[in-house]
């Protein structure tokens, strides 16, 4: 499914920008090569504003988030939050933003070509909007992790790595808030399903125990997570 995301996504995204390109050229009379380089510009900025809409809908359902943006590669959220209750939903509002914000641009895109009032130039993120929109919206892992659409499947599934996802962040919210790790109850991290040593959910599972365990002085436990999470360090390095 990997790469079926990647090739509908492009061949929308193209088919997009050529669209946009043709309009402007010929009923606007606008340089192509120019509305061109303008539709390559506007690529960051749909990224840009994919991100900034799982911080808008994180905001909404108290899900603090840090944007990692990148012009030329992949960008991300950090998500953390101090309240544990009703985390799953609020975790599901938070994966939907990106998609949220890109099918606006969408919108807006399609707009700006139908109604002549409207500024033309909102168009030119119209193609970046419908390669992220269709991209993420396919449930499945990319190389640089899964997809929105992969993240929320999961949590409406409760699948095994949502589970671990969620103990996770459930006791870190908790100590977020105020709570000593040492006084969190260790079976909130321990009988947990099994998941892909690589995966995320993991590491950060290990992590948390690795500073539980040395929080509360089981310090043959906390060596063999250091010891594990030395073993994965591939994974771990950003």
């Amino acid at each position: 499914m990997r790469y079926a995301a990647y090739i509908t996504a492009a061949v929308l995204g193209v088919a997009c920008a050529a669209l946009v390109i043709v309009f402007c050229a010929y009923a606007y009379a606008w340089w192509i090569i120019a509305v061109a380089l303008a539709v390559v510009i506007f690529i960051p900025l749909g990224s840009w504003l994919h991100e900034l809409g799982h911080k808008l809908f994180g905001a909404m359902a108290h899900v603090k988030t840090r944007m990692h943006f990148s012009v030329f590669g992949s960008s991300y959220c950090d998500v953390w939050t101090d309240r544990s209750k009703g985390l799953r939903s609020r975790l599901i509002t938070t994966s939907l933003g990106g998609l949220a914000v890109n099918l606006l641009c969408i919108i807006l895109g399609i707009i700006a070509l139908s109604v002549h009032a409207v500024p033309v130039c909102i168009s030119f993120v119209l193609p970046a909007s419908v390669y992220l929109f269709v991209l993420n919206a396919f449930p499945c892992t990319l190389g640089d992790g899964d997809t929105d659409g992969m993240a929320v499947l999961g949590l409406i599934r409760l699948d095994d790595e949502a589970k671990v996802t969620l103990a996770v962040m459930s006791v870190q919210a908790d100590a977020e808030s105020g709570t000593p790790l040492e006084d969190i109850e260790r079976e909130r991290l321990e009988g947990l399903p099994q998941i892909q040593e690589d995966s995320p959910a993991y590491i950060a599972l290990l992590k948390l125990k690795e500073q539980y365990y040395t929080a509360t002085g089981d310090e043959d436990a906390a060596s063999g997570c250091r010891e594990r999470l030395e073993a994965l360090k591939e994974y771990t390095e950003e």
